[in-house]
């Protein structure tokens, strides 16, 4: 008896493994998934999508990531995709006549198995309002299928 619950353990194990792995590279290998995507985005290789300075007429602005979430994978019309929210804030120099804080920018970034970021798009929600429900994406309470080629065809664009 006590052979026979090993040998069941053993191929229950091996189901739920198997059903893990089916859809893509295996969790082990993608450890250092954020990390990737972080080198990415430092390298400037998307152009404002990077942390960096601008001058303004004398006043130089700093962007910065404040925010970086791993959303969820999920799988798309065109493969598994890995979402990362990001939010860049801007610094603001001290203006007497300034009235408002500092601003920033929101991104969407759909992220492949390897870690390339496949693309991006900008939002403007805050991190609160958007999360995954297996392969819905809800954005300020509007929900997104990414399953339907129609809605990935607003996300996917070549980078």
């Amino acid at each position: 008896m006590r052979n026979l619950l090993i040998i069941f353990l053993c191929f229950y194990a091996g189901i739920s493994f198997g059903g893990a792995i089916e859809d893509g590279e295996p969790l082990a290998d993608n450890f250092d998934l954020p990390l990737k995507v972080m080198q990415q985005l430092s390298a400037g290789k998307f152009g404002g999508l990077r942390p960096h300075k601008i001058d303004d007429q004398g006043w130089i602005y700093s962007y910065f990531i404040s925010e970086f979430l791993f959303l969820g994978r999920a799988k798309t019309s065109i493969g598994f995709r890995n979402l990362f929210y990001v939010n860049y804030t801007r610094t603001a120099p001290y203006r007497p006549e300034a009235r408002n804080p500092a601003r920033g920018f929101h991104y969407l970034l759909f992220v492949t198995d390897n870690g390339r970021i496949a693309s991006f798009q900008k939002t403007d929600a805050f991190s609160s309002e958007i999360k995954m429900e297996g392969s819905t994406l809800i954005v300020e309470g509007e929900k997104i299928d990414l399953q339907s080629k129609e809605a990935m065809s607003h996300f996917e664009r070549p980078n």
